[in-house]
């Protein structure tokens, strides 16, 4: 005996019709707190950490040196505009921590950071005896 199970049917969506139904479903308002993109790169004399964290003021940002970590903080208050509604949103980056361990290599008394094009870079210098020495040629006696 077999029993017959009817297929499901295929809807046929208009992809026009699906993007305006995306875009005016209503949007939760949830508090973000979303971690941006990082690299850090080395080399033989320093490390350097890049956050892309568009769109804000240098002002924005906290860095602090605590114990053996790197922090970086950024706070900030999501502007409204009156009678605007937010139907969806994509990004945000009202705030967050970053937390990075320096290791014993990392001279902290020389850290420097600079913010442009929305790229945060915190440059972090060696200690003299974590650089390694320039590659020398050796006399044979």
């Amino acid at each position: 005996m077999t029993i017959a199970t009817a297929k499901p049917r295929r809807r046929t969506v208009d992809p026009i019709e699906a993007l305006w139904g995306d875009l005016f479903k209503p949007v939760h308002n949830h508090s973000y707190n979303v971690s941006p993109a990082f690299n850090i790169l080395e080399w033989d004399d320093k490390f350097e950490i890049d956050l892309a964290v568009p769109g804000f003021e240098k002002s924005d940002f906290i860095i602090k040196l605590e114990d053996d970590h790197l922090l970086i903080e950024l706070n900030k208050e999501e502007e409204k505009t009156e009678g605007v509604k937010v139907r969806r949103r994509g990004f945000n980056f009202g705030n967050f921590k970053k937390r990075f361990h320096l290791s014993d290599d990392i001279d902290q008394t020389s850290v420097k950071a600079t913010y442009e094009s929305g790229i945060l870079k915190v440059e972090l210098q060696k200690k003299e005896e974590a650089k390694k020495p320039e590659p020398r040629s050796i006399e044979i006696l």
